[in-house]
């Protein structure tokens, strides 16, 4: 209780110094409000552990919560390791290495919401049909935590404790929902490296698949594209696309796409690789790689083909054959970990 009861006074702190307009306590008739509680209770599209999908610079996050928290952190451990949980694991897991949290957090953790709040707002249409609703309804939007704040325990400063016929809080994201459903947007200011976090799960991944060679397992590299994008970059999506000319062009197109490709690999943190149906680009590509210091990684379908020992035997390369396509998807967590 002590701990939690110094976390409130630095987080009260830090409002009545930085953010000073948000200082105070906030009474709401609860009639007339908008209660964020479970995600699957009514209003649970607001709160920030709603599962709503966000995209920030490349990488995917499940939710409002997620962003929030990692943007504490610049230790890539802990941000991978927050990354991979959900629900409110999130807030657990941020919680726990909160020693290691940014020395001007204080200063901007209010900016940080605001551009949480703006960017979901930006890409789920779910949550803005919600905002809207609550405004056509004259309501005020609460976050309540009654339910954790047991007797004489006050709500933190993100939210509401019914007291009586009234929420009574500071109401924090309330406040900032009620601003963005009123204005379309939050204005924040943050500084450059705010965004550091999403650096360390930002790899840059050159994804190899045959084109000209075959696409029967076209639709194979699609899905692993898509599951390598949930956490880096891929610099090579069209290899998952299903439709692509798999005629010989003319030589100046082919030029292009020479050059473009090569570019690429150079620029790429790693070389991941689908090997079963043959290809002479892939196997270029995999040499380059190497003479380049590029780290390969292949993945082959051994009841499908043998790999040349060309690739198999390289010690440079790290191969891993598969019988289901389940098996490549946590070998690839281990590839990506920083």
């Amino acid at each position: 209780m002590a701990v939690e009861k110094s976390h409130l006074r630095k987080n009260a702190d830090d409002i009545r110094e930085f953010y000073p307009q948000y200082w105070g306590i906030e009474h709401y008739p609860s009639e007339c409000c908008a209660c964020i509680r479970a995600v699957n209770e009514p209003w649970g599209i607001l709160g920030n552990f709603a599962q709503t999908p966000i995209t920030v610079h490349n990488v995917t996050f499940c939710n409002t919560e997620q962003i929030f928290q990692m943007m504490r952190f610049s230790d890539s451990g802990i941000l991978h390791e927050i990354h991979t949980a959900t629900g409110m694991t999130i807030k657990m897991k941020a919680k726990k290495y909160k020693a290691q949290t940014r020395q001007d957090w204080g200063a901007i953790f209010i900016d940080a919401m605001r551009f949480c709040l703006n960017t979901k707002y930006e890409q789920c249409p779910e949550f803005r049909k919600a905002l809207e609703e609550s405004k056509a309804r004259q309501l005020f939007i609460v976050e309540d935590e009654t339910s954790r704040c047991k007797g004489t325990k006050q709500a933190d400063c993100w939210g509401t404790k019914l007291e009586g016929e009234n929420y009574v809080g500071p109401n924090i994201l309330g406040r900032l929902l009620m601003e963005l459903r009123e204005n379309g947007h939050l204005d924040y200011k943050l500084p450059e490296n705010a965004f550091d976090f999403t650096k360390a799960l930002n790899k840059k991944v050159y994804f190899a698949g045959s084109i000209r060679g075959g696409r029967v397992d076209a639709e194979l590299y699609k899905r692993v594209i898509d599951y390598i994008k949930q956490r880096s970059i891929v610099l090579t999506e069209h290899v998952g696309k299903s439709k692509m000319s798999l005629k010989e062009q003319d030589k100046a197109i082919d030029t292009h796409i020479y050059e473009r490709d090569m570019e690429w690999l150079r620029s790429s943190d790693l070389v991941i690789a689908e090997c079963t149906c043959p290809s002479h680009g892939v196997g270029y590509e995999l040499a380059y790689a190497e003479a380049h210091n590029i780290p390969v990684h292949i993945f082959y379908n051994k009841g499908q083909a043998n790999i040349s020992a060309m690739l198999n035997g390289n010690a440079n390369f790290a191969v891993y054959p598969y019988e289901n396509e389940d098996e490549i998807y946590p070998i690839i967590d281990d590839i990506l970990k920083p």
